[in-house]
Order: C-alpha cells, then sequence, then structure tokens
C-alpha cells in the first residue's frame, strides 16, 4: 500500500516538473491541486510505511527497522517512561493502545517526533513483544503509565 501510495504520488509530481520545465511564473491551479494530491499521497505513504517497519527488541535497545535499516532506536538506558495510551484507530474502527517510549534526553538530530518510539498494539506476536519489554523495563526501572480519561496511573506492566 504504502509502496502503491508513492507511486502514485510520482505519477502527479512528475507532469508537474515536466510543466514547471517550460514556463516561468505564478503556478496555476491545476498546478497547486497536482502538488497537494501529490504532497498528499507522500505524506500518507510516509505514515503508512513508519508503521509497518519492524520493531526490534534486543538487550540494548529497540529499533525499528524498515527493509533492514534501522531509522530509529533508543537505547534502554535512555528510556524514563512507557506510556500506554488508547486510541481509536478510524481505519480499523476499533479502540487501540499506543505505547511510546519517551527518552531522558532528546538526540541531536531527529525528524520524528523529538526522539520518541512508538506503535500500535496490532503488530504481529504482540504478546511476545509485550513480554519482552515488560522483561527490559523490569530490568532497567523503568516506569509504566497507563493513561484512560484523562487520569494517568502507574501500573507494573503493559
Amino acid at each position: 500500500m504504502a509502496i502503491a501510495e508513492l507511486l502514485i504520488s510520482l505519477v502527479f509530481a512528475i507532469p508537474l516538473i515536466l510543466i514547471e520545465q517550460r514556463r516561468i511564473g505564478l503556478p496555476s491551479a491545476g498546478e497547486v491541486i497536482l502538488t497537494v494530491i501529490a504532497v498528499s499521497f507522500a505524506f500518507g505513504a510516509i505514515l503508512d510505511l513508519r508503521q509497518k517497519s519492524d520493531i526490534v527488541v534486543d538487550d540494548n535497545c529497540i529499533a525499528r527497522r524498515l527493509f533492514g535499516w534501522t531509522w530509529q532506536k533508543i537505547p534502554w538506558s535512555d528510556i524514563y517512561l512507557i506510556k500506554v495510551i488508547p486510541f481509536f484507530h478510524p481505519a480499523i474502527r476499533k479502540v487501540v493502545r499506543i505505547i511510546s517510549f519517551h527518552r531522558t534526553a532528546s538526540p541531536r538530530i531527529s525528524l520524528l517526533r523529538y526522539g520518541k518510539l512508538g506503535f500500535f498494539d496490532q503488530a504481529e506476536n504482540m504478546n511476545d513483544l509485550t513480554m519482552l519489554i515488560n522483561h527490559y523495563a523490569a530490568i532497567h526501572h523503568i516506569k509504566i503509565e497507563a493513561s484512560e480519561n484523562g487520569v494517568t496511573r502507574s501500573i507494573p506492566s503493559i
């Protein structure tokens, strides 16, 4: 799905590039509309790829990996809080949990959410992943909080 969205955004972007090479002046309304559509599809594709990336847990860190490339990684020693928040997901029409990992310090360069790492609880092998996260949270004394109806409380495990 994400690859298809990226290809669709390219289909809209290529005519824009060709048109702009031939003329100088303000863009027409059609060019603006095509640009908005291309940017929207590209943004949706990036979000989709981000959500489909693998979650990798090991002794040193939790990471997100896409096509073999680790694009986000937080060492366990740098996590001070794991937060669980219920969220109504409009695509699947049910309430899911967002599990986010908060860093003690933001990385120097970060394009995504100030260095936080998060995912929905709809991942494959979620029970195994939850057990691993709880295990490393206990080892590294990481606080786990759950927010529901505006009330945040500390919980022993996810």
